[in-house]
């Protein structure tokens, strides 16, 4: 068991006129830190990348799917910054080799600690949603719905970005206008701050859960329907192809289109066969953030037993280890998946850079064949 010590800081200018709360910050081992940096930073690549790849680099494979995928991974980097920013708030004030201090009379701890605990609330809720309208658009084109077009026109374009940012946003502004955010005096959300722990603990658990973590078994709730969805497909595709007959094949041309097109220019309405890896990005999504979703609930039997996690266990610590890194993990775990393992966005990122060291070699021999002449009447002129 390892004990934690507390640092509250009474340094805020504001705090002797009692105008704003303390704020706690819980020294937990520094390798929670490093593993929330590098979780960060490896997302924060495998998303710049991944939306350069889909918007820039290779618009041809950009279908309705992946243009909800980039919207998912902007919410990754909103979430990404929001945990940085905590973690290096963190860092400033705990560690006692840092002078200096980014607090004045007009931005007080407190501030910064609300500041970082909107965004910190907003990002992962849109990240929530628009996971769900991914996989819920996902299982109805491998059902077949014919209302799922309407999702790719312009006014359900409209409808979905209203939900997937607008409702956030109002529930957070809503959250910040009662006060709700502020420092949170456990270990459970590490070195971020959250929920403010002087609000009762009903009004705690009601706030959690409106915030962010209904949300999550939201998607959880989707993305397993999708899952047990694209398993039975699969298990049925695979039964045709064991007991083919001729019965089948007599009856083949009158099946329905598939649902994955081949390679090449997606339509907006259609999946391409790279388009199957999401099945994989679901177990990802559960993967990482189941971690985060059973220190929820342990904290919330810690609420309601009145008990106060300033110690960490053996399991608890693995936990939350687990949690800095799997939190902020979906944007690079998205480009691994969507990027470097399909193979059409991997052979036509290598075809083109071929394509382009070729251009460069016949510009090259071309640049030389031309110079030589330049060359020779040069040479001439000196020895004359």
């Amino acid at each position: 068991m390892e004990t934690m010590d507390q640092i509250i800081l009474t340094t805020d200018p504001s705090f002797n006129n009692n105008t704003v709360e303390p704020v706690v910050f819980n020294v937990i081992p520094k390798y929670i830190l490093i593993i929330t940096f590098i979780s960060c930073v490896l997302s924060c690549l495998g998303g710049v990348t991944l939306i350069i790849i889909h918007t820039c680099a290779l618009p041809r494979i950009r279908n309705f799917i992946r243009e909800l995928l980039i919207c998912l991974t902007v919410s990754n980097l909103f979430h990404i910054a929001a945990d940085v920013f905590g973690a290096f708030m963190y860092y400033l004030y705990v560690e006692p080799d840092v002078k200096w201090r980014p607090f004045t009379k007009d931005v007080t701890v407190d501030d910064l600690c609300v500041a970082q605990s909107f965004v910190s609330s907003y990002a992962p809720f849109t990240e929530f949603l628009w996971t769900t309208v991914i996989s819920v658009y996902y299982c109805s084109m491998l059902l077949r719905f014919e209302w799922v077009s309407n999702l790719s026109t312009r006014c359900g374009r409209v409808i979905l970005h209203t939900v997937c940012w607008g409702v956030p946003g109002i529930v957070c502004v809503v959250a910040l206008s009662m006060g709700v955010f502020g420092s949170t005096d456990t270990l459970y959300t590490g070195p971020w701050c959250w929920i403010r722990s002087s609000l009762s603990h009903t009004d705690q658990i009601f706030w959690m859960l409106i915030t962010k973590k209904l949300w999550e078994l939201l998607a959880y709730l989707s993305l397993g329907m999708c899952l047990v969805v694209q398993f039975l497909q699969t298990c049925n595709v695979t039964k045709r192809k064991l007991f083919s007959s001729s019965r089948l094949h007599n009856d083949s041309p009158q099946r329905s289109a598939p649902v994955f097109t081949g390679e090449g220019r997606s339509t907006p309405n259609t999946l391409r066969p790279g388009d199957r890896l999401f099945f994989y990005v679901w177990l990802i999504f559960i993967a990482l953030r189941i971690w985060g979703t059973i220190n929820f609930f342990l904290h919330l039997a810690d609420l309601e037993n009145g008990s106060y996690r300033n110690t960490l266990t053996g399991g608890e610590t693995f936990l939350s280890a687990m949690q800095a890194f799997g939190d902020t993990g979906q944007a690079f775990g998205n480009f691994v998946v969507l990027c470097l393992c399909d193979r059409e966005v991997r052979n036509s990122i290598l075809c083109r850079r071929l394509n382009n060291s070729e251009h460069e070699g016949v510009h090259l021999l071309n640049s030389e064949r031309f110079s030589k002449p330049e060359t020779r009447v040069k040479k001439f002129e000196s020895e004359a």
